[in-house]
Formats: C-alpha cells, sequence, structure tokens
C-alpha cells in the first residue's frame, strides 16, 4: 500500500543504534507482507546480498511493527 525509503539525520538526542536508510512499508494486512517475502525474488535477494559472505550488507534488519489507536494505553482514569 505504501513504500517509503527514509534516510537517518543525526541528532545529539538520538543517538541509538540505527541504519543509514529505513524502509517504511505499510501493506494491508499481514498475510500480504508473508506472502511478499516468500517471493522467490525477495529470497534470492536476501540470500545474495544479506546472507551470502561477499554480500554486500554487512548487517540488516527486518522488523514488523503495528500502529495502535489512539489512547491504546492510556491509564485507566476514576
Amino acid at each position: 500500500m505504501q513504500y517509503i525509503v527514509t534516510r537517518k539525520i543525526s541528532s545529539p538526542f538520538a543517538e541509538g543504534k540505527s541504519f543509514p536508510i529505513a524502509f517504511n512499508e505499510i501493506w494491508a494486512d499481514l498475510p500480504s507482507f508473508e506472502a511478499h517475502c516468500q517471493r522467490a525474488e525477495i529470497a534470492q535477494f536476501f540470500e545474495r546480498y544479506c546472507l551470502a559472505e561477499d554480500g554486500l550488507a554487512a548487517d540488516w534488519n527486518v522488523c514488523i511493527y503495528s500502529d495502535e489507536p489512539a489512547n491504546f494505553d492510556a491509564p485507566k482514569l476514576a
């Protein structure tokens, strides 16, 4: 549904471990994302560039996040 490439911005207030670029993807649902991950060309990309000893990616990370509704973890006020 959406695919955005973002670049790291340096700031003394955000010095955590990160990568120079990140891909922000929005999928219709988890099964759609998982089907994408199982496509032959995606598996071949990871095999060649991430997992192979001579691959171009020294380090990489794939994570899944979800948007939570407003007040998802807000405390209950009496």
